[in-house]
């Protein structure tokens, strides 16, 4: 992460801070009330600055432990992926509408609301796996699973979709990485298409997904 600690400019001040201005005032300061007031503003403004640093400190330190907090584990970690069309499909009832769907998440996640998305048919997401929005050709998009609500909570648009509505909701965070097209095939998963929301069950596919998507967090290069 970039240095980003304000830079102090160091003078010569009273050892003692203004508690030395004030029990031994120069002549100077005594004669000229304006010379004293400007001591007073720069000690204040280097304790400002001070106080920003430490501030900053603890920022940093924050973000790296959140970063540790959102590693995966391999051998129990769950991954599901559903495909994202290129095209907005004509509205035709019953029909579920992929991109459409999509881009009402990316409205929702720019209004500040949560992302969310429905499970597959088996329901068996857990809160702590990693969804995926696979979009084919081009990138996945990963999001880790936040929280599971039941399928009372799906949204009024997904009422078109036909046979999905005993499916729980599945709560996103924001996207943790996106994992180039040119990275994505080398884990020998659904390389050339991929129908319907499945998930990885093949278990060095998984692994490979995991480990790639832990490896961007303790990089910083999670967005």
């Amino acid at each position: 992460m970039a240095n980003d600690r304000v830079p102090i400019n160091v003078v010569v001040v009273p050892t003692d801070g203004l508690s030395a201005v004030t029990k031994n005032p120069c002549v100077k300061c005594v004669a000229n009330p304006c010379a004293k007031k400007g001591i007073e503003t720069h000690v204040s403004r280097i304790n400002a600055k001070k106080k920003l640093n430490r501030a900053l400190d603890t920022e940093h330190t924050t973000h790296a432990q959140t970063i540790n907090d959102s590693m995966f584990a391999v051998d129990t970690t769950g991954i599901l992926i559903t495909p994202v069309a290129k095209v907005i499909k004509s509205k035709k009832a019953g029909s579920p509408d992929s991109r459409r769907d999509y881009n009402e998440q990316c409205v929702r996640f720019m209004r500040g609301q949560p992302m969310c998305w429905d499970d597959d048919k088996h329901n068996n997401t857990q809160v702590g796996d990693v969804f995926g929005f696979y979009k084919g050709g081009d990138c996945v998009e990963m999001h880790r699973v936040e929280a599971v609500q039941d399928p009372s909570h799906r949204l009024p648009s997904w009422s078109n979709n036909v046979g999905q509505h005993d499916r729980n909701v599945l709560m996103l965070s924001c996207p943790m990485c996106v994992i180039p097209w040119c990275d994505w095939v080398t884990f020998d998963w659904h390389a050339n298409g991929l129908q319907g929301t499945q998930r990885v069950v093949k278990p060095q596919s998984r692994v490979q997904m995991i480990e790639y998507i832990n490896a961007a967090f303790d990089k910083g290069t999670e967005i």
